[in-house]
């Protein structure tokens, strides 16, 4: 009985705590008080701009490519002890867009002095920058969406999906825990989920190659008849379905090689649990 009545208790303390507010119990956000959100805009300066590079350990990363004014709106809130503490890790809080080297501008956040062990921050970036530039990206918990960037693209998050969509030549793309979806015309990709299922809109790329894997999760590839790639698929549980024409070289339950169009670069696509279709 006081063994029960001891599991009570912490029931009640645990529901009371999810209905304070302010304090938030979620496992990687940590347990503590939060500031409200606020929003910033930085202007971007796109002088011999060539390169994006930004970092976010609790936020959203989302780019859209512009031919007009670059800017980022930030989106920020702080945690601390207690609201006081909370506010003193947002005024020491300090977000940056600042150059890093030629023609690279970095997005991020850093802490004003001694970091307290009490704070934490979560810091999203929405960014509005010239389409031709390339994006190099990172947020721990956070989802990334990309559209209109005609450059090159690398991108990871540990928690949070991936949308993209980009004319450039080179596209890497790895969620640990999130679904990955492009549309693409890249010759060189590189998709990667741990915990989530990838769909690739081949329809615009020529040859392209690379790889395409996911752990727990589905493949699904859609191509064109300008599509051209050597084929190589295979799946530890699961089936493969293809309605695109393809030139089978060899063909099992759970795996797939031929060429599709012209072929010539290798594209490498492997679930450990999941199907893989390519479609047309």
């Amino acid at each position: 009985m006081n063994m029960r009545r001891g599991l009570l208790g912490v029931l009640v303390v645990g529901v009371a705590l999810a209905g304070a507010g302010c304090i938030s119990t979620s496992g990687h956000w940590g347990v503590g008080v939060w500031t409200d959100n606020t929003t910033q805009r930085l202007a971007v300066d796109t002088t011999n701009l060539k390169k994006i590079e930004v970092d976010s350990h609790n936020g959203f990363v989302h780019f859209t490519g512009t031919t007009g004014e670059a800017f980022v709106v930030v989106t920020k809130k702080a945690r601390g002890s207690s609201a006081g503490d909370a506010q003193s890790a947002m005024n020491a809080l300090v977000v940056f867009v600042e150059p890093d080297g030629a023609g690279v501008q970095r997005i991020g956040y850093r802490w004003r002095g001694i970091k307290r062990p009490s704070w934490g921050a979560s810091v999203s970036f929405d960014i509005h920058a010239p389409s031709e530039i390339d994006l190099i990206g990172t947020t721990h918990n956070g989802q990334v969406n990309v559209s209109g960037l005609a450059g090159d693209l690398a991108i990871k998050t540990h928690n949070g999906a991936i949308k993209a969509e980009t004319t450039g030549t080179k596209l890497s793309a790895i969620s640990h825990n999130g679904g990955i979806q492009v549309k693409c015309a890249a010759r060189e990709l590189n998709l990667e989920a741990h915990n989530g299922s990838v769909t690739a809109d081949l329809t615009a790329c020529g040859t392209v190659g690379g790889r395409i894997a996911t752990h727990n999760g589905g493949v699904e590839i859609t191509v064109s008849d300008t599509t051209s790639m050597d084929f190589d698929a295979a799946t530890g549980n699961g089936g493969i379905r293809c309605t695109a024409p393809i030139q089978t070289i060899e063909v099992t339950k759970r795996t797939l090689t031929g060429t599709v169009g012209e072929g010539g670069e290798r594209l490498a696509v492997r679930t450990h649990n999941g199907s893989v279709r390519v479609l047309e």
